[in-house]
């Protein structure tokens, strides 16, 4: 009985878990790749295939940006994620500045913002999901718009230019 209850479980498990995976652990270079076509020179590479750029603007200022290394499948399509923090503090945001992250979410026409806990550290982020296999102009107007738009947040909460 144990056995068939445990049976039944599992199968209904399996049909109501969405079909997510992760990429294997094998290092998915197409971002290095078009970065370095794109004539990017400034970026590094984790041990995870996570690449961090930092993008400088007209005006000095500077924005890093991160780009998934290994995609996420979600049945047939593969995404990764392109992503840069705007603010980090031990203090969270307020009310009425998560109302206006959260205002702003429902313009944008790619991307989103996002408030994490990490330890001690909030960290707001904004993260846009593109195709795994985008192109490499797709991949540098996302990177741009990410940096621009995390930038933009960053100097209006803290007027600083550290991330």
């Amino acid at each position: 009985m144990r056995s068939t209850l445990l049976s039944v479980l599992l199968l209904g498990a399996t049909l109501i878990a969405p079909n997510v995976a992760f990429a294997d652990a094998d290092k998915d270079e197409r971002v290095p790749q078009a970065l370095t076509a794109l004539g990017y020179k400034n970026f590094e590479v984790s041990a995870s295939g996570t690449v961090r750029i930092v993008l400088k603007f007209d005006d000095e200022r500077t924005q890093g940006v991160l780009i998934g290394g290994n995609p996420t499948q979600i049945g047939a399509l593969a995404f990764r994620d392109v992503y840069t923090i705007a603010y980090q503090s031990e203090k969270s945001l307020s009310p009425k500045q998560m109302r206006k992250l959260m205002e702003a979410n429902s313009t944008l026409k790619i991307g989103a913002w996002s408030v994490r806990k990490k330890g001690e550290q909030y960290k707001v982020m904004f993260l846009a999901s593109i195709p795994a296999d985008s192109d490499k102009a797709m991949l540098d107007d996302v990177l741009t718009f990410v940096a621009l738009v995390g930038d933009k947040l960053e100097r209006e909460l803290t007027g600083k230019d550290d991330l």
